[in-house]
């Protein structure tokens, strides 16, 4: 690498603390810029914490144990501490951190505020600060070819580890409420469920190394691990909390969706785990810091090692505990990063099927013919675990281009204008990446409503298993479900193809990229020597494994897009309107009321002019053809039907008996109840008007018989009067019986 045409500043390269003889700018250049004294004030603010620390100690234990000696033990607590005395020795600024962070862990432990103490909060923005200012002189020193390693790739690591201090200190929160409330509810918690996961009240140290994880693995190489045996989630992590943050900012994204202005629901768990997001990304971000420690500290090696004279063992040593420190730190961002992008996907999915679910209760009639039962399930099943699936590739669409330009420039600092080479290579290859992603996102929208498709028939087909059976139309519906495969599979083959080539691309494009990086330096005459080739080489190999994974990335975004269109149009689908019924209590007269109405199915109107008036404690009986509205009525009466005018009123509650049973996996006596609790009598009464008594004589268990998928088959007679007792079982105060 060619020398710079005009030397750096002599500030900037000089490493002894000589006072300059120059004006009022060379004093402040010789003070915020130059290396000595820089380490000079990050050695002063440490040695200035660790004795503001030492009064507080002090003050504590006096506070604890009252003397008269009070002032003197006080006034000697720093006499003997060090300040500019020490610029070249790490040890203040160690001490430092670590008495920080006994600080840290003794508030957390003593649990005795809510705010970090003011002394940390100014030493944790000081820091930072000068660290930035010791970065910046060494990135200058790399720029204008003067650098001094390792001790700038230190200076550069350094910065990036002191990046969370600032927000450490700006948010002043410890984590730790002391709130009544919080306490009793905390409480509450810990009685209903004993055995919550470790994780909840870990340390951030036990975070850090996983050792909450210990208990779990000892009981693990003991015996064999069951169910019982494995903790449940902490409570700000279930699927309840979950929901609730995700209802509360799905109203707000309400006016954003409909301006056109993007997907509501990607805003709405924007909204939600955004702080989640940004931690993950400044999670990644430290961890692509600390990647290029290794490859920058291998020049540094070779010329120890090459080195004709005999060269300080503590140089050796000092190379060998940098790299150490840096693949450390690379193995704890790599391993945080994954697990809390796991821990962020298993949020998103677990408040999207919560959300899902309660959505399929509340569907109009014109909603649920649009998605049928099948698309519902494919909803939960499919489209939410794909988002939860992206939130470990979603970074990696902007850490890997930043991650190649990185090393792009950082070959260019050691093998010049012929990395030009390298950037017209991998220039080439992301555009035909850009393209086959572009093709993969119209196979990946076919491949979907294909299978949509085939997945509704599927269930149409075995619910009407029987009818399909008795019509012997086996044939029929066979070839149908094989059509639908056929289609699903042809795009799923495109979509594979299209996919494999890609692949070839990415994996063969680092070798090529060397190739024709060393061709070319060989062409322009570049000198190589072993250092140079060892450092170029492991820049090049950095980018290979996000290459690699780039395309995984972009197929897992492309599929989490369409799934969001799906999810978004199924979320904003029409809902059953709570105030096409008015509620009031019953006053004895008159139970049900429509006055003038009239209603539509899928905005067709198919009932007009309807007036009727029924009295509490009448039997009413709609008797009419077939197709001439009687369950439309009905369904005006629930709520089922949107009205379009007029009034309905209902007094009391409702129970409502279907032309078709509904028998749910249990017991007869669960059905009849349907949550309820057990009041005898009523269950007697239940059961003998409906006619049950008879039915249950016949059976081994009576009333304890297992019913539905798991149980026996059961009659259509059977069926209708075990639905009719458990509406009857309810005591409502309407009746609906269709």
């Amino acid at each position: 690498m060619e020398s710079a045409s005009h030397p750096p500043p002599w500030w900037l390269t000089a490493r002894s603390c000589d006072l300059p003889s120059g004006g009022f700018l060379q004093w402040t250049a010789f003070i915020f810029l130059s290396t000595c004294s820089l380490e000079a004030l990050l050695s002063a603010a440490s040695a200035g914490f660790l004795a503001a620390v030492l009064c507080l100690a002090l003050r504590m234990l006096l506070l604890s144990r009252p003397t008269e000696r009070c002032h003197d033990a006080t006034t000697n607590g720093n006499a003997d501490t060090p300040l500019l005395d020490m610029t070249d020795d790490p040890r203040p600024a160690c001490a430092a951190h670590l008495a920080a962070a006994v600080l840290v862990a003794n508030e957390r432990r003593s649990r005795a505020t809510t705010t970090f103490p003011l002394v940390l909060r100014l030493f944790w923005l000081t820091v930072p600060a000068l660290t930035a200012l010791l970065a910046a002189t060494a990135v200058a020193r790399v720029a204008s070819g003067a650098a001094a390693l390792p001790d700038d790739a230190l200076s550069i690591a350094a910065l990036v580890l002191s990046l969370p201090l600032p927000v450490l200190a700006f948010s002043s929160s410890t984590g730790i409420t002391v709130n009544a409330a919080d306490n009793d509810r905390a409480v509450d918690v810990a009685m209903d469920d004993e055995d919550v996961t470790p994780y909840a009240a870990a340390s951030w140290l036990s975070r850090a190394s996983w050792a909450w994880m210990n208990p779990l693995i000892r009981r693990g190489y003991r015996a064999t691990l069951n169910i019982s045996d494995v903790p449940s989630l902490a409570p700000q992590h279930r699927p309840e909390r979950m929901h609730e943050l995700f209802v509360s900012h799905w109203s707000s994204c309400g006016s954003c969706s409909s301006s056109g202005s993007g997907s509501r629901c990607a805003r709405t768990l924007l909204r939600c785990f955004w702080p989640l997001v940004l931690a993950n990304g400044v999670l990644a971000l430290l961890r692509l810091a600390v990647m290029y420690v290794g490859p920058t500290l291998i020049q540094s090696f070779v010329a120890f090692t090459a080195a004709p004279e005999r060269r300080p063992l503590w140089e050796g040593v000092r190379l060998v505990l940098a790299l150490l420190a840096g693949k450390a730190a690379e193995a704890l961002c790599s391993h945080q990063y994954n697990f809390q992008c796991q821990k962020l996907g298993m949020q998103v999915r677990g408040a999207l099927i919560t959300a899902l679910y309660r959505k399929g209760l509340r569907l109009s009639c014109a909603s649920r013919h649009r998605h049928g039962l099948g698309v519902i399930v494919n909803y939960m099943a499919v489209d939410a675990q794909q988002l939860a699936d992206m939130m470990l590739q979603m970074h990696n669409l902007w850490l890997m281009p930043l991650q190649v330009f990185v090393a792009l420039g950082m070959l260019y600092l050691y093998l010049g204008p012929p990395m030009m080479s390298a950037l017209v290579g991998l220039l080439g290859v992301m555009a035909f990446i850009m393209l086959g992603n572009h093709r993969n996102n119209l196979y990946q929208f076919s491949l979907m409503r294909e299978r949509d498709r085939r997945v509704k028939a599927t269930s149409e087909m075995l619910s009407y298993m029987r009818v399909i059976k008795l019509q012997a139309w086996e044939e029929y519906f066979h070839a149908r479900i094989a059509r639908f495969r056929c289609l699903e599979f042809g795009w799923l083959s495109r979509f594979l193809y299209s996919n494999s080539c890609n692949m070839i691309i990415l994996w063969s494009g680092p070798v090529l990229i060397s190739a024709l990086v060393f061709g070319t330096c060989v062409l322009v005459g570049v000198r190589l020597d072993a250092g140079l080739v060892f450092t170029a080489t492991s820049f090049l190999k950095i980018p290979e494994e996000p290459m690699r994974s780039f395309p995984q990335s972009l197929i897992q975004v492309s599929e989490a897009m369409i799934s969001l269109q799906r999810l978004d149009s199924y979320l904003t689908s029409a809902e059953l309107d709570d105030g096409a019924v008015e509620r009031e209590s019953c006053d004895g007269r008159v139970a049900v009321l429509v006055r003038d109405g009239v209603f539509a199915w899928d905005d067709v109107e198919v009932l007009r002019g309807i007036n009727l008036e029924i009295h509490g404690g009448a039997l009413a009986a709609v008797v009419g053809m077939v197709g001439f509205g009687k369950s439309s009525l009905l369904g005006c009466i629930l709520g089922e039907t949107s009205r379009v005018s007029g009034k309905v009123k209902v007094c009391g509650s409702t129970a409502y008996v279907a032309q078709t049973a509904w028998i749910q996996s249990g017991t007869i006596e669960e059905n009849i109840r349907f949550g309820q609790p057990m009041h005898r009598e009523r269950y007697r009464e239940a059961i003998r008007v409906c006619c049950l008594e008879k039915d249950l004589e016949m059976m081994e268990f009576s009333d304890q018989t297992e019913i539905g998928e798991r149980g026996i088959n059961l009659s259509g007679g059977q069926q209708q009067r075990i639905q009719l007792a458990r509406a009857v079982y309810q005591d409502c105060d309407v009746w609906v019986v269709l």
